[in-house]
């Protein structure tokens, strides 16, 4: 083969906020570039999969409810996020692809460009394999959407071989609804193999560092891990059960299946189920639509601490509340948040602090099951309680020592662990 191929780190515009920048390839003739879709671009310092075909790009039979002039269908799959096909009116409305045979697909991503922010929309995926076949229901997406926001979901291993995919937008019906882009990628052998990080890929959601603890929040990071990105909702729930498994993918802790709260390609939240007074190291499993990723372990302790921060320039300040709701904060650098005084009350968030129940809503607050100690700047608090108020999530609550002004550190104690370092409360 001749020519030549360049490997670069492809920056986007600021206004392509939904699209991560990854590493990328330009070849002479573009054509490895046309496979490398910015959802599947991959990062070269990660292992990862190689992307399949976009059959959408630059599909030449393409149909449409409606267009208007002064675009074409042609617009949403040119691979150009700047241009885009805008129906002529407002949905209900629909564009249809004919890949000229039933072929296999894998996924479908959809960029979408609104004229109103952050409303709730209605958008449906359909299927057929001859033109006089009534359409098949494949997917709904019926959220709230923002405009640019990339809509994703896989096509099931089994059954998803089609023709003809049409996408349908029936909400919203006052406001005009436009494709930036769509794309439409092959099925291959890895489509739905989930890839975990090589290091650090198991941790503390809180604390971000490695051993779990049953009935807490644990973060699993890697790369194909979902094909959608969002948090549960009411729908996932049955009764008081937390659902195991968000839009195919499903994790298992020790064989046993454990809750989801969320998914992306890139990150699991994930509560740590009842190991049965197991502790040590222990496999963890990811499943999407039923594709297994390779075993990696976790430690299991008996409590494994850690505090919800929120970074503020180069400082990671305590996730803490007043009692009267507002944020614990620096007002000098964060608007709308307000520093704690000496000897005031405060509610401090983690997971982590002892076993809790787990995969199941908690109808009242769990005390912890070994008491919490809390130092601030190296002097001892008074914690009023600490328990379990919902899944995985501990509340504390503290009245900080008599102290100057000035930032202060922040660890608890629980069976002898500690929280994470470097996290800071403000007292003025």
């Amino acid at each position: 083969m001749s020519g030549w191929i360049f490997w670069h780190w492809d920056p986007l515009p600021p206004e392509y906020v939904y699209i991560t920048p990854r590493w990328t390839a330009t070849d002479s003739g573009d054509r490895i570039n046309g496979v490398l879709e910015p959802a599947y671009r991959p990062d070269a310092c990660t292992p990862g999969r190689i992307p399949t075909l976009n059959l959408a790009r630059n599909l030449p039979t393409v149909s449409a409810s409606k267009t208007w002039s002064e675009t074409t269908v042609a617009m949403a799959f040119d691979g150009n996020l700047n241009t885009r096909w805008i129906a002529d009116g407002v949905p209900p409305q629909w564009i249809e692809m004919d890949f000229g045979s039933s072929v296999p697909l894998g996924k479908i991503s959809l960029v979408i460009e609104q004229s109103w922010d952050a409303i709730e929309s209605q958008h449906r995926v359909w299927g057929r394999n001859r033109a006089s076949d009534s359409p098949q229901l494949l997917h709904e997406f019926k959220q709230v959407t923002v405009d640019g926001q990339r809509l994703e979901w896989d096509f099931p291993p089994t059954g998803n071989s089609w023709r003809y995919v049409r996408v349908e937008t029936l909400a919203p019906t006052n406001h005009w609804v436009a494709w930036k882009e769509i794309s439409v990628w092959s099925s291959g052998p890895d489509q739905y193999k989930p890839i975990l990080s090589q290091a650090g890929s198991i941790v503390n959601a809180a604390s971000l560092q490695a051993g779990v603890s049953p009935g807490a929040w644990m973060s699993i990071f890697g790369s194909n891990l979902a094909g959608s990105t969002r948090s549960w909702t009411g729908a996932d729930f049955a009764g008081s059960q937390l659902p195991t498994k968000l839009d195919g993918v499903s994790v298992l802790v020790n064989g046993k299946p454990a809750a989801i709260g969320y998914i992306s390609p890139t990150q699991l939240n994930v509560q740590v189920p009842d190991t049965g007074g197991v502790t040590g190291n222990v496999d963890v499993q990811v499943f999407r639509v039923d594709v297994a990723g390779e075993r990696t372990p976790v430690r299991i302790q008996s409590a494994a601490p850690g505090f919800f921060t929120y970074p503020v320039g180069n400082v990671n300040y305590l996730a803490a509340v007043h009692p009267d709701g507002t944020t614990v904060g620096d007002s000098d650098k964060v608007a709308g948040v307000r520093p704690l005084r000496a000897e005031q009350r405060c509610l401090l968030f983690g997971t982590g602090f002892g076993a809790s129940p787990a995969g199941k809503l908690i109808p009242s607050p769990v005390p912890t099951p070994s008491p919490v100690e809390v130092r601030v700047g190296g002097k001892l608090a008074t914690v009023e309680y600490a328990g379990v108020i919902a899944p995985g999530l501990v509340q504390i609550n503290l009245i900080v020592p008599d102290l100057p002004a000035g930032d202060y550190t922040v660890i608890a104690t629980v069976e002898g662990v500690t929280t994470q370092e470097a996290v800071v409360i403000p007292i003025r």
